[in-house]
């Protein structure tokens, strides 16, 4: 999903759903048939603690100056994510 963000910003093409796709798969917590998550999942969970702006900088590579507004944005939808409110209007649709 990035990558197709990366992309609709070069060619100054609307991301704005594909963003909320890829901030609603950071609230995923995969687990296997025991109830444990993988390893790489525990390492990106511990990641995702500190906030959807590393996930963004450190995992989908944007940079933080030159994605100014992409960074508030995708804050905002992973803080309304975060609400329960929000995320049953979300259910609904």
């Amino acid at each position: 999903m990035a990558g197709a963000i990366h992309l609709g910003i070069e060619m100054n093409l609307p991301f704005d759903k594909i963003m909320f796709a890829l901030v609603c798969g950071c609230h995923f917590g995969a687990t296997d048939k025991k109830g444990k998550m993988l390893p790489r999942d525990v390492e990106f969970s511990h990641l995702y603690e500190k906030g959807i702006k590393s996930v963004l900088t450190q995992v989908c590579g944007f940079d933080e100056l030159d994605s100014q507004n992409l960074i508030p944005g995708a804050e905002k939808l992973d803080k309304n994510l975060k609400q329960e409110t929000f995320r049953s209007q979300i259910m609904m649709c």
